[in-house]
């Protein structure tokens, strides 16, 4: 039986990341190993680790100075001995049944990449994220589902000898700046259909603040497309993928100007910032309101619905919350915009 390697980076979360150690313990599939590196924490995190390390054999802990949580995912990476490997964050859930079930995929797919669909908790909203795709694919011969995958390592399963984790001294979204090369070189990508991966935000994240707008931070999304754009360039993938490319950073760019929407800084920050991003685009991809994937709606569903405050265009969504006022005023503004490029 394969094992499996599940890799959690923690810094400074004592409590959240004892639910995410119990999701990862409480797998039906029996040959896992949990491998916890602690980032540098100056609360109690090392102590709950290694609490739990002293009653599970499985658990192996490793501490490092805080570098960030791309080397704390290599170091885990480094230290995993399973011949495939989960990446869940310190905040996050996986179902007790996601293992099995990727395994299950895997076998019958002999998918190098597995991916999982998942819900999304933020504050009072729970999502059911999601994209429908074939049980196994190649990105080379379904280009369409390209920009359609969650940018993040996490809910997916990779080989661990195909996986890499670059560090491109980011110090937010590290995934978007290598994923959807890597993805397009893959030879196979399979699919579970159930949603076994539960998403959810620290209070204080770079990730919420990255989600909510905080100004300061324009650059994390900026930053990692041109990574990402680089590594099409060298890989000699630009021109076979370009449209699929473009789209991701329609989707990403997209994303942050209703961030910067829903933020509190003053109507001309707001309006400077989006101009910055709205130029950005239009450096890289010129014609990026003529994507055939915005004139197919590639989204996936009618854009009166109630969505955006997830932020993903290639996702259909439920939720349990009303919209309030601020959130039709941040979708009518969205859809603004994308009526522009019709």
């Amino acid at each position: 039986m394969e094992k499996v390697s599940i890799i959690i980076p923690v810094y400074n979360r004592a409590e959240l990341v004892k639910n995410a150690i119990k999701s990862a313990l409480n797998q039906s599939y029996p040959n896992i190993e949990i491998v916890v590196v602690n980032d540098g924490s100056t609360d109690n995190t090392l102590n709950v680790l290694e609490e739990f390390a002293s009653v599970y054999s499985n658990i192996k802990v490793i501490t490092q100075q805080n570098r960030g949580v791309t080397v704390a995912r290599q170091t885990g990476l480094y230290n995993a001995t399973g011949d495939f490997v989960v990446f869940l964050d310190s905040d996050d859930l996986i179902n007790n049944v996601y293992v099995e079930e990727l395994m299950k995929v895997q076998r019958n797919s002999d998918a190098s990449v597995l991916l999982a669909r998942r819900f999304q908790k933020l504050n009072n909203y729970i999502t059911l994220r999601y994209h429908k795709y074939p049980e196994s694919f190649k990105i080379s011969k379904n280009p369409n589902y390209l920009p359609t995958i969650w940018v993040g390592v996490t809910s997916k399963m990779f080989k661990k000898d195909e996986i890499y984790v670059p560090d491109f001294g980011l110090i937010a979204n590290e995934d978007l700046a290598y994923i959807y090369q890597y993805l397009a070189e893959k030879n196979k990508i399979a699919c579970s259909n159930k949603s076994i991966y539960t998403l959810g935000l620290a209070p204080n994240s770079l990730a919420r603040d990255y989600i909510y707008g905080n100004l300061d931070h324009i650059d994390n999304t900026i930053k990692p497309l041109e990574i990402e754009y680089g590594l099409f360039q060298k890989n000699n993938l630009l021109e076979k993928y370009y449209l699929e490319l473009e789209a991701v950073f329609i989707k990403n760019i997209m994303e942050r100007i209703v961030n910067i929407k829903m933020s509190n800084e003053s109507k001309d920050v707001k309006n400077k910032l989006i101009g910055i991003l709205i130029n950005y685009l239009e450096t890289r991809f010129p014609n990026w309101r003529v994507n055939k994937y915005l004139k197919q709606r590639f989204v996936g569903f009618p854009l009166d619905s109630f969505f955006y405050l997830n932020l993903a265009l290639p996702t259909a969504m439920r939720t349990e919350k009303v919209p309030n006022e601020e959130d039709l005023n941040t979708l009518e503004m969205f859809n603004k915009t994308l009526k522009k490029s019709r």
